[in-house]
């Protein structure tokens, strides 16, 4: 069995099984901290942008129940925003940070001046859960960016993300509620018994300039 846990949008073919609690199309309506399947079942998970949508306390539950419906030998790779990168991003120290220093003009945001501007934008409202999770069409990001830049440091450096306001959701769901990064997600993933490595990115467009990508191997 193939689990794809907290599949959203993301709606895998060829012998996946897709997990949501709030996705329109999914084969298990569930709540991924309390996995509906028995012990050792599962050959393969994937956990690709959902961890960052419980509290720390819950995403480590959700590890161990991935643990326990995994055989010995299958793997899980998670792939979430890393809130080490995002610190450097939105400092102006990330490897992509000029596309977000540029963001402070108009045209410079529209990608006029700088062509990744856009996609960087994209990719930290993203991170602080700012896109299908609230009612995008109502709001400028550019300026929601300029203005609230500060507020957007201070709650990731914190690691506490009702420090800074965000639009109104569209469910409780898409709201992301705590950010890892790859060491911290990897060393958790050893406690519990994973064999866990760090690698490049392969979901969400290969940010590798903001999202990390753990697998463990159960033992």
């Amino acid at each position: 069995m193939k689990l794809n846990l907290g599949c959203g949008w993301k709606y895998l073919e060829g012998g996946w099984t897709n997990c949501d609690l709030y996705a329109e199309k999914v084969d298990v309506r569930c709540d991924v901290r309390a996995l509906p399947f028995p012990d050792e079942t599962a050959d393969e998970v994937l956990f690709s942008h959902c961890i960052e949508h419980v509290t720390r306390e819950e995403g480590v539950k959700t590890l161990r129940e991935i643990h326990r419906v995994l055989r010995v030998g299958g793997s899980v790779a998670i792939e979430t925003p890393d809130r080490l990168k995002l610190i450097e991003l939105i400092k102006g120290r990330g490897p992509k940070s000029k596309g977000l220093n540029v963001v402070e003009g108009t045209r410079a945001a529209q990608g006029l001046y700088y062509p990744d501007a856009p996609k960087l934008l994209d990719g930290v409202k993203g991170a602080m859960g700012g896109i299908s999770g609230t009612r995008q069409q109502k709001i400028d990001w550019h300026n929601w960016l300029k203005s609230r830049r500060n507020e957007i440091l201070a709650a990731v450096e914190a690691n506490d993300l009702s420090l800074m306001p965000l639009p109104e959701r569209v469910n409780p769901g898409e709201a992301h509620l705590y950010l890892w990064d790859g060491e911290q997600l990897a060393a958790e993933m050893e406690a519990i018994g994973f064999a866990a490595t760090i690698e490049e990115p392969q979901q969400h467009g290969c940010r590798t300039w903001r999202d990390c990508r753990v697998v463990g191997v159960k033992r």
